[in-house]
């Protein structure tokens, strides 16, 4: 049997209260019981959404909790060799996680000149400069922020 609805023929407030209910139910459902923890990570990680964002990225967020959790059951009974933990990229889709690692068969040069990409200024001559000015030495914790932060910013000096 093939029953036909004429959208068209429905009383307006019948419409209406069918559109919201399909809206709600296909509105992601949030655990309730994981506030605290959600704002407490957030808090940690100084992390601050848009009303539209927020809802997003606590459903990414709670979906790789459950996911770091049934890991850790499984660790805990012998399956798996490592814990794992939720960190700042938690509430980060998998393909957006994916643009921080190397592709898989990427070609690395042996050696790489970064005075010829600009990322070496110059080595000043502190000799024919005032001796007492300090020079500021930097030494970069992870080579990313040396590449995108510090852009031409590091001065060697010369003895």
């Amino acid at each position: 049997m093939y029953v036909s609805i004429c959208i068209w023929n429905m009383h307006p407030s019948l419409f209406l209260a069918a559109l919201c209910l399909g809206m709600a139910s296909a509105a992601p459902r949030l655990d309730q019981s994981l506030d605290a923890h959600w704002s407490h990570w957030k808090a940690a990680h100084g992390k601050l959404y848009d009303k539209d964002e927020e809802g997003q990225r606590r459903t990414v967020w709670e979906k790789n909790l459950k996911m770091i959790d049934q890991h850790n059951e499984e660790y805990s009974q012998g399956q798996h060799s490592f814990m794992m933990a939720m960190n700042a990229f938690g509430d980060l889709k998998p393909e957006e996680g994916n643009v921080f690692q190397a592709p898989l068969f990427a070609e690395i040069p042996s050696s790489v000149d970064w005075r010829e990409k600009g990322y070496v200024t110059p080595v000043k001559d502190q000799v024919r400069q005032d001796s007492a000015t300090p020079s500021p030495k930097v030494k970069p914790k992870e080579p990313v922020s040396l590449l995108w932060k510090l852009r031409n910013c590091i001065q060697f000096v010369m003895f």
